[in-house]
């Protein structure tokens, strides 16, 4: 998922050097060590080479300070918690793990990640192979729609095998040079091929959302890296999640505008968002998930990832027993915004039930509070404005804005907790008292970079964050959204294992108590198309993993690993793309019927569907089966309504007549074998209308389905 920042990594293979044992180094590092020395020792010894600097871990001490290595010459690229993933210079190895805030450093060995180890878990490798199928799929006929920022938009990855393009529409929602697709008053539509090509990129500064169209639609076969739809048309809208001119509205625009396009060329749909946030309501509620439940139905999916704050405490609940009992939390302030430490906090009730709230500086180790705003009602509409200042110079300074309101979609009361402080004393922060009624419970949710909920101390009469319902909004919550959490199938360290969780996957439940994730996929660590962009030369990418750069025709392309459910995500979408080929109406409850049916569980997931796993691991190719059988093929169909329709068979061809207007027409044609092989969108049709299909199809036993407004019936042809 992507937010305010990306919770991914690069895997660099890369080589390490260093003289002697050390008991900091894991077995992987030291391996590694050994081999470079007896192999490569005299190019070693040259300042100027590509060795001169390891990728590898090091796992800290919690509460150190990461950026404190780089006066070691190390260089940080991303924080994850304890662990930090980091060039490291060779000749500085010993110094650096012989530091106390240096628990261990791991190389993460030298094996190279695939998508086909991915593809194989979810055994996507069966479709591509039609093991026990009447035949492959491989997602032709499909649309997947992808709301994302960063695309190279003419990777070789996205190109058909006769060099055709396979994104058929890009919407750059950021740039105002264009023209804006019809219908809508902002951004640039690229409508042709020669189009598409000329604007060569949406944004140079990322590769997000290459990575994320790759693992879901991917074609480019010669390297194994290619993804589970490798057939589908693709459709791209670029949403800048650095440009706050847009918000999640120009995401629910993204996905009416991709289902526009879908149903113009009379094709079935599903859409990826691997983007979220920790901000609202998390019951299916807000605005964005109620215009996405209605914008769904057959042959319209959305899937997105569930998040990756797993392992961050940022949710935290109450429920009252009186009228005087209360919650006091804190939080840990743990990075600037600008000059000032900074945090936001959400507070969502019951409905019609009124809370309070009042915001403190107090001392962490203690609980001693030392200046606290004024108590705000939940039925104190507006904004309310606080300065705390230090009291006999501790504390903190402090500017405080308490917002409330009903929440828009879930019309629960809602009380908003900005905070921005200055001149922190050590071992102060930020805290709050919340007062509710008797018997209600109060929800609370805090931002996902500047802050977290603390369980420093475990204080009597202070309650810490807790790891639950950390589930993200856009991709996680949604009624009718097809939720995703990311499992391993590939690890770098001696302490993870293949088949268990990710750490980082968000996990439910909803606040309204609905299971969450709906499945996981893999998520850790995927190999997928990068951006041959500014990201390539950034600080981000210092180098690419060997054998991931492949030239043709002269021009560099470029494959990576990254972890997150922005990669178990469009698993799952180009999964999804497979099972709209054979039903090309499938609604997102048949999908979650099918996932409840066919998900693996074993030892990590458990035999009964939970909030970390959902119904378990997602099994493409079963699911494809159970597909398969829903189409009807396998049972008897009743005639079709002739009051309404009727089907014959004439010159070689499918024919139906209408006896009777029908709106919003579309008409799905089944072989035997229950793939489907037409899928037509009629739209309103008159009666005495008469349209003919497949002139020549092959003789056999075929299912004609048509569906329009207060109309849905089947019947079998035989030819």
């Amino acid at each position: 998922m992507k937010n305010l920042f990306t919770i991914a990594f690069i895997i660099f293979s890369t080589f390490s050097y260093v003289y002697g044992h050390n008991n900091k180094l894991s077995i992987n590092t030291m391996n590694l060590i050994r081999d470079i020395n007896n192999s490569n020792n005299s190019i070693l010894k040259s300042s100027n080479n590509k060795y001169s600097e390891i990728g590898a871990y090091i796992i800290i001490n919690k509460d150190a300070d990461p950026y404190s290595l780089e006066e070691y010459g190390v260089k940080i690229n991303m924080v994850i918690d304890s662990i930090v993933s980091a060039r490291i210079p060779l000749d500085a190895i010993d110094k650096i793990s012989a530091l106390d805030i240096v628990k261990k450093i791991d190389s993460g060995g030298r094996v190279k990640p695939k998508m086909d180890k991915a593809r194989e878990a979810v055994k996507v490798n069966n479709i591509i192979n039609s093991i026990d199928l009447p035949s492959a799929y491989s997602g032709k006929d499909v649309v997947i729609g992808i709301i994302d920022c960063g695309v190279q938009l003419d990777h070789i990855n996205f190109f058909d095998s006769y060099g055709n393009l396979r994104i058929k529409r890009v919407w750059n929602q950021p740039v105002n040079s264009g023209t804006p697709p019809e219908g809508f008053s902002y951004g640039s539509e690229y409508k042709t091929q020669e189009e598409i090509i000329a604007a060569g990129y949406d944004d140079t500064s990322e590769t997000h959302g290459n990575h994320v169209i790759g693992i879901a639609a991917g074609s480019y076969k010669d390297n194994d890296f290619y993804g589970v739809a490798p057939e589908s048309d693709i459709v791209f809208v670029s949403y800048n999640y650095n440009d706050m001119s847009i918000g999640w509205s120009s995401i629910s625009d993204a996905i009416g505008y991709i289902y526009d396009y879908a149903d113009s060329v009379g094709k079935p749909c599903v859409i990826n968002i691997s983007l979220g946030d920790t901000y609202g309501p998390h019951d299916g509620c807000s605005i964005f998930d109620q215009v996405c439940d209605a914008l769904q139905g057959e042959g319209k999916l959305i899937v997105g990832s569930a998040g990756n704050e797993g392992s961050n405490r940022q949710h935290i609940k109450k429920t009252f027993t009186s009228e005087q009992d209360s919650l006091r939390t804190f939080v840990s302030l743990l990075t600037k915004y600008g000059s000032y430490y900074a945090t936001q906090c959400d507070f969502y009730g019951e409905h019609n039930k009124e809370f309070k709230i009042k915001a403190c500086i107090v001392k962490a180790s203690n609980g001693n509070i030392v200046n606290e705003t004024g108590c705000i009602s939940s039925n104190d509409i507006g904004t309310h404005n606080f300065t705390l200042s230090k009291v006999n110079n501790i504390g903190a300074n402090a500017s405080i804005q308490i917002t409330s309101e009903i929440e828009p979609g879930s019309s629960r009361p809602h009380i908003c907790v900005m905070g921005m402080a200055s001149s922190v004393s050590t071992g102060y922060t930020i805290g709050f008292k919340v007062i509710g009624e008797d018997g209600s419970t109060v929800h609370a949710w805090v931002d996902d970079y500047y802050s977290r909920f603390t369980n420093k101390g475990n204080l009597e009469g202070w309650t810490p964050g807790d790891l639950e319902s950390n589930i993200a909004e856009l991709g996680g919550t949604g009624k009718r959204i097809i939720s995703v959490g990311s499992y391993k199938t590939k690890v770098y360290s001696s302490t993870s294992y293949v088949g268990e969780i990710s750490s980082f996957s968000s996990v439910g439940p909803t606040l309204d108590g609905r299971m969450k994730p709906d499945i996981t996929a893999p998520g850790e660590y995927i190999v997928s198309s990068f951006s041959n962009s500014d990201y390539i030369t950034s600080s981000k990418t210092t180098e690419i993993s060997r054998g991931d750069k492949i030239c043709v025709d002269g021009i560099d392309y470029y494959w990576g690993a990254m972890r997150g459910t922005s990669m178990s995500s469009p698993m799952v979408a180009g999964t999804l793309a497979l099972w709209l080929e054979a039903n090309p109406n499938l609604t997102p409850e048949d999908v979650r019927d099918v996932l409840k049916e066919t998900a693996i569980r074993d030892s990590e997931t458990g035999s009964e569907p939970n909030n970390t796993w959902g119904y378990g691991k997602l099994d493409a190719w079963n699911g494809l089966k159970k597909v398969l059988e829903m189409t009807g093929i396998e049972n008897d169909c009743t005639l079709i309504d002739e009051l309404s329709t009727k089907v014959f068979a004439r010159n070689g061809e499918i024919n139906v007549l209408f006896t009777k207007d029908i709106n919003n027409c579309s008409i799905s044609i089944y072989d035997i074998t229950g793939k489907c092989i037409n899928n037509t969108f009629i739209g309103n049709v008159n009666a005495g209308e008469e349209l003919s299909f497949n002139k020549g199809t092959e003789k056999g036993i075929y299912i004609i389905k048509i569906n329009g407004d207060n109309l849905s019936t089947a019947t079998k042809l035989i030819l």
